[in-house]
């Protein structure tokens, strides 16, 4: 049976496929701590965890977060940048912001510049065998890349 935290990231990638087909992911599963790491446009585009419990690493940020055990949005400005915590039952708006943030740095960078930067993020990833997974969305197939068991 899928752990839960990997089909709430399921969810939300098919929510952002659904409004950005193009966006290119990334999904790491951490079966150690049950955790999900989700790279949106290579983390250009930044990076969502989905988690039952607070981060076990306090040098690791990303700036959405899930978590299973939280019921409504909250926002956190301790660090260099603010990062988010929605619940179970906010995946859409998380989607819609998570395009829209794409969008802006597309729309500030250029096409190329972005592009760029994907290309950097995916020479930086860790040797590992990547799964190539297809994801249905309502625009069609999806390619995301999926690695088990990273550890972080």
């Amino acid at each position: 049976m899928e752990p839960e935290t990997l089909h709430i990231a399921k969810d939300l990638i098919c929510a952002v496929l659904a409004r950005a087909p193009r966006m290119h992911i990334i999904l790491y599963h951490s079966k150690s701590y049950d955790s999900v790491y989700i790279k949106f446009d290579v983390g250009v585009a930044n990076s969502c965890r989905v988690a039952d419990h607070d981060s076990k690493k306090s040098h690791l940020s990303y700036r959405f977060n899930i978590l299973l055990n939280t019921s409504r949005i909250t926002r956190d400005d301790s660090g260099r940048y603010p990062k988010f915590f929605y619940p179970v039952s906010e995946i859409d708006s998380l989607a819609d912001v998570i395009v829209a943030n794409a969008r802006q740095k597309l729309d500030t960078w250029g096409e190329e510049r972005y592009k760029d930067f994907m290309e950097d993020n995916m020479n930086k990833l860790p040797d590992a065998d990547w799964q190539k997974v297809t994801l249905k969305s309502n625009e069609g197939d999806a390619l995301v890349m999926e690695k088990w068991n990273y550890q972080l």
